[in-house]
C-alpha cells in the first residue's frame, strides 16, 4: 500500500535537493583545496553506509508511527542547511575570510 505524497513533502524534497547540491559544491571545493580526501573507495563506502543506516532508521520510525515522512523531511532540511553552513564556513576560512555562499 502506498501513501499519497503531500504538496509539503514535494516542497521539502525540492529544498533538500537544492541543499544537497550546495553540499556537493562545498565538498568539491574542499577536495580542490586539498582539505579532504578524494579517494573514491573512502567516499563511496562512507556514503553507502550512511544511506543504508539512515534509511533503516527512518523506515522503522515511520512504520512504528513515531514520525511522519513529512516530519523527517522538515528535520532533514534543517540539518542540510546546517551542513551547507559548515562547508561555507570552512571554505571561507581557508580563503582568508572570503564570504562564500554555496548553491
Amino acid at each position: 500500500m502506498s501513501e499519497e505524497i503531500s504538496d509539503r513533502e514535494i516542497e521539502l524534497a525540492e529544498e533538500m535537493m537544492a541543499l544537497q547540491h550546495a553540499m556537493q559544491t562545498g565538498i568539491k571545493a574542499l577536495i580542490e583545496y586539498g582539505l579532504v580526501s578524494e579517494d573514491p573507495k573512502h567516499l563511496r563506502t562512507g556514503m553507502s553506509s550512511a544511506l543504508v543506516f539512515n534509511g533503516t532508521v527512518v523506515r522503522l520510525l515511520v512504520e512504528k508511527g513515531i514520525i511522519t515522512r513529512e516530519e523527517y523531511a522538515e528535520a532533514a532540511v534543517v540539518d542540510l542547511k546546517a551542513e551547507v553552513k559548515r562547508y561555507e564556513k570552512e571554505i571561507s576560512e581557508h580563503l582568508g575570510g572570503a564570504n562564500i555562499t554555496l548553491k
